[in-house]
């Protein structure tokens, strides 16, 4: 990965331009760094941009799987918010009517422990009337007890009379008796009616102390509320780091994109230079099929000049046998313009060769060039 970094900041950098002049005229640094850096490139550019684009791919995916679960917590979050609203709603309904009914119950046994409490009282009064009256007439009855006593103890004279005294006075002691166990029974029956009412008035204290936990349960449920919006506010939280970290990994993808959009404008040079490249060697062809067509009407030439040549030989041979030596000399001074003219042939022939040998092995450096390009590309892509 530190390589490929490395290889793409060399070429985003461009740190070493080609024309068509370093092909014709090749530095053998120049062109080793930019056969290298054509190898390196075309070695990884397949694997980084697989990389680049699995990179792309994952954030796409990552991006949609957070969008995902976002839509799931906003939706988790609009249920819980209804069901909130509506448990809050039967919640104040039901804390409302026990409320309500608490307090008619209340005020209810408030009246009775009221009504309760003025009987309570008269009955009291009563009572002590009647605990007043039976003191009144069990100190009468002592009385009349004692002057029983003294009446029995005095002498009687006259035994009729004294009996129907004692029987009134039985009478009266029987009538007391009466009055007495009324009284008791009118005290039995105001005691079991105060009974009743502190019952009743347990009863209201048990209202009260259900309406104190009614109450109470109120304030758990406001509590448990605020329990429940702070763990929405939690939740809105945990979304708002959910989007901040989608906000991030869209501007990762969008830097990748940036990078990968470079990476192709790059490889967009490097696939024109090799398309220049192309283009040269395309002329080099044209050249070379030039050269060869001149070396041909060189050679063409050359070999015509040689039969002049050699029929200007035969010729002078046939004129030293046959003419004067007049004729010889004047016909040198023409057989030297002719090797004049055969040597600049020679030369210019043997010029087109050192050209022609240049150009095959310009050619022969372009052949192995790409064939090691092929190759490495080759392998790069069963490597990928």
């Amino acid at each position: 990965m530190i390589l490929m970094k490395q290889i793409l900041k060399l070429l985003s950098k461009r740190s070493a331009q080609f024309t068509l002049m370093d092909i014709i005229k090749p530095d053998t640094k120049k062109f080793e760094k930019m056969v290298q850096q054509m190898l390196m490139y075309l070695y990884h550019s397949d694997r980084v941009f697989e990389i680049v684009e699995q990179v792309c791919l994952d954030l796409d995916e990552k991006g949609a799987q957070v969008q995902r679960e976002r839509e799931t917590l906003d939706c988790e979050r609009n249920e819980l918010n209804v069901a909130v609203q509506r448990l809050k709603v039967l919640e104040e309904l039901r804390v409302a009517e026990a409320l309500a009914e608490t307090s008619e119950r209340k005020e209810k046994m408030d009246k009775e422990s009221g009504v309760a409490k003025i009987a309570y009282e008269k009955l009291k009064e009563q009572v002590k009337d009647a605990a007043n009256e039976i003191d009144g007439l069990k100190a009468e009855l002592e009385r009349r007890l004692e002057r029983l006593t003294d009446l029995r103890a005095s002498i009687v004279e006259d035994p009729d009379t004294c009996v129907a005294k004692l029987h009134e006075l039985r009478e009266e002691v029987s009538l007391h008796k009466e009055q007495v166990e009324s009284k008791e029974h009118a005290l039995f029956e105001a005691t079991e009616h105060l009974q009743l009412l502190q019952d009743a008035l347990e009863r209201s204290k048990a209202i009260h102390k259900q309406a104190l936990m009614a109450a109470s349960a109120h304030e758990e449920l406001a509590q448990s509320e605020k329990e429940r919006e702070r763990s929405t506010a939690a939740q809105a939280r945990t979304l708002l780091e959910l989007e901040s970290q989608l906000g991030e990994l869209k501007a990762l993808v969008e830097a990748r994109k940036h990078q990968f959009e470079k990476i192709q404008e790059e490889d967009r040079e490097v696939r024109e230079s090799l398309l220049a490249l192309e283009e040269t060697e395309q002329q080099l062809k044209e050249q070379r099929e030039k050269a060869e067509t001149r070396r041909r009407h060189l050679l063409n030439e050359t070999t015509k000049v040689a039969g002049i040549i050699e029929n200007v030989q035969r010729t002078t041979v046939t004129m030293k046998k046959n003419v004067m030596c007049q004729l010889i000399e004047g016909h040198g001074e023409q057989m030297k313009i002719w090797k004049d003219h055969v040597n600049a042939m020679a030369d210019f022939s043997k010029a087109c060769r050192i050209a022609d040998d240049q150009i095959e092995a310009r050619h022969a450096q372009l052949t192995a060039l790409s064939e090691t390009i092929e190759r490495v590309a080759s392998t790069g892509t069963t490597h990928n």
